[in-house]
């Protein structure tokens, strides 16, 4: 209510709006349904403004929507999709770590490099976990989502193989509901080719030879039986409020 509140009138105060919604979203995933509803909140808002105004100035809505976009963009890029993201963060410690000579110190850095590196996936989750959220109430569309997919597919390392899961638990449902065009509504997105992807590696006979821990393995597994139950789950948690 208090962001609500705020006089957002500028692309300036947008932008600063859009950064903070994120940043509490990623850090706060199990409360990310409710970080999408407000920016949906906020997009209305900004909506009922422009209309109030002369069609000179009608320039908010079109900032905030762009911005909302490159933000998403850049933050899945940033902490998802990019490989050397996570390396170039980790790297300082990993230096220290290997001139370290003391057992003690070293013991202390291993510990830190961990927490950094659970920081990060947090984060990475997080963020595939939010951008679901702003899908499944129609403030992404199905071709973002798509591309994530495919990214998320083509996967240099565990941690991107642990966001597909949460991004397809996340808006599978939706997403094979949505149409790739709506000239053509009957052609709905398809996660067949995913899907047999996903098997493929979880059952090791992947033809790109990923390789990937028994955990992973039955993450993948998870997201491919709860599409055979028709995105069911078997413990329908509701999503945490503020």
């Amino acid at each position: 209510e208090e962001i609500i509140k705020l006089k957002i009138d500028t692309p300036e105060k947008m932008d600063e709006v859009i950064v903070l919604v994120f940043e509490k979203a990623i850090d706060e995933p199990n409360f990310s349904v409710s970080y999408a509803r407000l920016c949906h909140r906020l997009i209305s808002e900004v909506k009922a403004r422009d209309e109030r105004m002369e069609s000179g100035t009608k320039l908010n809505l079109q900032h905030f929507r762009n911005a909302l976009l490159d933000k998403t963009e850049r933050e899945f890029t940033q902490n998802v999709s990019q490989h050397t993201a996570k390396e170039k963060k980790l790297q300082p410690i990993v230096d220290k770590i290997k001139k370290c000579q003391d057992p003690n110190e070293k013991a202390e850095l291993a510990a830190i490099l961990e927490e950094e590196e659970r920081k990060i996936r947090r984060r990475s989750g997080g963020t595939v976990r939010f951008i679901g959220e702003l899908f499944k109430i129609s403030m992404l569309t199905g071709k973002i989502v798509y591309s994530c997919i495919d990214t998320l597919l083509n996967p240099h390392s565990e941690d991107m193989l642990e966001c597909l899961c949460k991004l397809l638990t996340t808006v599978g449902a939706k997403f094979e509901q949505t149409p790739v065009n709506t000239k053509d509504p009957a052609r709905c997105y398809s996660l067949e080719k995913s899907i047999a992807r996903m098997q493929s590696i979880a059952s090791k006979t992947d033809k790109d030879g990923a390789k990937v821990s028994s955990r992973v393995r039955f993450m993948l597994q998870d997201v491919i039986d709860l599409r055979k139950n028709k995105w069911q789950s078997a413990r329908n948690e509701a999503p945490k409020t503020m």
